[in-house]
């Protein structure tokens, strides 16, 4: 499927190497619970 514009939710690990920042992984997804889980569980107050 082609989008021209959408919200996606990103999360990147990165850790400090010897001279620069590397960056470990990337999550993207649409639904802001599947990057942030504790999302599931504030709209369940």
């Amino acid at each position: 499927m082609i989008f021209e514009r959408g919200i996606v939710y990103a999360r990147f690990l990165v850790c400090r190497a010897d001279k620069d920042w590397v960056v470990q992984t990337m999550d993207f997804n649409t639904k802001p619970e599947a990057i942030m889980p504790w999302l599931t569980f504030e709209r369940n107050k």
